[in-house]
């Protein structure tokens, strides 16, 4: 019998934290976080964290950057 070797690629991801501020987080999130589950899905190469007035963006740097652009 010959034995496979399996190799594992992992990738180092990017991570942005935005602070919001100037906004009430219940109108970005929405109600039961409505809002934010849809900006997943759209994003779903990400995976964003939401607490509070904070939300954690981790991922490709391209895809940061395209999230930080929309």
């Amino acid at each position: 019998m010959k034995a496979e070797q399996s190799t594992l690629h992992h990738k180092i991801l990017s991570e942005k934290v935005i602070i919001l501020d100037s906004v009430e987080p219940v109108e970005i999130y929405g109600v039961n976080d409505v809002k934010l589950n849809i900006i997943k899905k759209h994003f779903g190469k990400l995976k964003i964290v939401a607490r509070g007035y904070s939300i954690k963006v981790l991922g490709d740097d391209n895809e940061i950057k395209h999230f930080e652009k929309n």
